[in-house]
C-alpha cells in the first residue's frame, strides 16, 4: 500500500483516502507493519521523471533512491 502524492500549480496535493478497513484487510496476517510518511524537494526545470528516477541512470541507482526515500518514510515518528 504505497501511495504518493503531487503537488499541483495551485499547491494542492493530489492523495488517496483510505479507510481503517482498507488499512486493517492489507496487514492482516502480517507480523510487522510500517506506516510512514517522507517527502523530498525537487530539482526546478527538470522532468518530474528524470528528477525522481535521475534520468538515464542504471537500474540499481533508480531502485537505490527508492530505497531511500522508503526507508526515510518508515524511520518517521
Amino acid at each position: 500500500m504505497a501511495r504518493s502524492g503531487e503537488i499541483a500549480a495551485a499547491g494542492t496535493v493530489g492523495e488517496m483516502v483510505v479507510d481503517a478497513s482498507e488499512i486493517a484487510q492489507t496487514i492482516n496476517g502480517m507480523e510487522v507493519c510500517t506506516i510512514g510518511y517522507a517527502s523530498e524537494e525537487l530539482p526546478r526545470g527538470s522532468s518530474i521523471k528524470k528528477a525522481i528516477l535521475g534520468g538515464d541512470k542504471p537500474d540499481q541507482r533508480k531502485s537505490a533512491r527508492i530505497l531511500s526515500l522508503v526507508t526515510r518514510a518508515a524511520k518517521t515518528r
